[in-house]
Formats: C-alpha cells, sequence, structure tokens
C-alpha cells in the first residue's frame, strides 16, 4: 500500500512496516487486538484505514496509528472503498458506517428486512456497493452507499461470499449455495453439488472456484 511518500508493509499477525524507499523498512508503531491480525488496508487519499480484528484504526503516514470508535457498533465485519467514500460493516445498530478520509466516521441506516438480516460480507465494482445478509438477502446501493434497496439472491442460508469479475456477481454461502446476477438485482441460483458452508470465491480464465468446509459426522474437513 502507497501512503503519501511511504511504502506500507503488512504481515498476517500484525507486523506493520513502513519505508521511503522500499529497501529499508521500518515496524510501526501499531498494537491491534485479536492476536494482531490485520485483515485490511486502504489508503482514502489523506489517510489510511485499517481494519485489524474487529476494530478500525487510522494514519496519517503508516507510522503512528490511531484507534477508532464507532458509536453503537461492536465488531467491525468489512471495510471497502468506493468512488467516493469508505465503508464499515459491523454487528450492532447501526450497522455501518461511512467516511471520506477515514477520519469522522457517519452512521448510514441501510433497510432491514422484517427477520433482521445480519450483515456477513461486502463487495464493490466501483459504483455499486452489495452486502449479504443471513438469510440469503442482499442490500444494493447504486450510488456508493448513500442509498439501499434490497434483492434476494435465492439462497435459503447465509452469503459469505461476493465477487464481481467479468461483468458479473456471483455469491456463494451455506449450503453449497450460488447464485449470480449481471446486476445485483436479477439472481440465478445455481447447483455447486455438494452440501458445504462456502466462504470464498475466485475467477481465473473463466473458472470460478468456491472453497470452504464440509461437515462430516462430528467434525468439518475443509
Amino acid at each position: 500500500v502507497m501512503a503519501g511518500a511511504n511504502f506500507l508493509g503488512v504481515l498476517p499477525k500484525g507486523g506493520v512496516f513502513h519505508s521511503t524507499d522500499g529497501r529499508i523498512w521500518h515496524r510501526s508503531v501499531f498494537s491491534v487486538p485479536d492476536y494482531g491480525r490485520v485483515d485490511s488496508m486502504l489508503w482514502t487519499g489523506s489517510r489510511l484505514v485499517a481494519l485489524t480484528g474487529a476494530k478500525l484504526h487510522t494514519s496519517a503516514d503508516g507510522i503512528t496509528w490511531n484507534s477508532v470508535s464507532l458509536a453503537g457498533s461492536l465488531d467491525v465485519k468489512a471495510l471497502i472503498q468506493t468512488e467516493t467514500r469508505v465503508l464499515a460493516f459491523s454487528y450492532g445498530n447501526p450497522g455501518c458506517f461511512t467516511s471520506v478520509t477515514g477520519e469522522i466516521w457517519t452512521p448510514l441506516d441501510p433497510p432491514l428486512d422484517d427477520s433482521g438480516m445480519i450483515f456477513t460480507t461486502s463487495a464493490t465494482n466501483g459504483s455499486r456497493v452489495l452486502i449479504g445478509g443471513s438469510n440469503g438477502n442482499l442490500l444494493f446501493s447504486e450510488d456508493n452507499g448513500g442509498a439501499w434497496k434490497s434483492s434476494s439472491s435465492g439462497l435459503k442460508g447465509a452469503i459469505h461470499a461476493i465477487r464481481w469479475f467479468a461483468d458479473k456477481w456471483v455469491v456463494a454461502g451455506a449450503d453449497g449455495g450460488v447464485s449470480s446476477s449481471p446486476d445485483g438485482v436479477r439472481w440465478t441460483p445455481q447447483s455447486s453439488g455438494i452440501l458445504a458452508e462456502l466462504y470464498s470465491e475466485h475467477c481465473h480464465g473463466g473458472l470460478w472456484v468456491a472453497g470452504g468446509s464440509v461437515k462430516n459426522g462430528p467434525d468439518f474437513e475443509q
């Protein structure tokens, strides 16, 4: 990640390093919870925002970091960047916050359906934002998170993964559920052929691959 004139490098267990030339690296002052896991990091143009475990931290230079408190929020689930803002999704009420620079965060209120959908994952293709839920339903925004509408993926269980690739949205989730859409509104459920909790997906060369865990008796096999 580039942060102004500094290079930023992140290790899975919380090691954050900065460098001015890419050759000599120094460890940043960055104490994070949840065993030091850094899940994602982005640059807003003036500030770095990092999701660490379930909390947010910000930095102007990548060297000194400050924690961010989101009012009413429990754990931050996802952090994504659109063309105009950064969105942080969390458990709790409200479940979504927005910021332009990463310094000031404003709560948003995406509509929840009657079943009380819990946000599970999110993704963006730059202009449209999708949020997956615990009941197979989705919320989508066409103005970078300003206004929200709901749609149904056709899946019965939780959505664990969302990806945009080759002009197509694909979601994957509980019980091997997979569904695709050209616009995030109209969805076509498909069968993966396995009863698994699908937590990730990727596309390469026209081939979609999904991974997760399969329940076999009392244990789970990866």
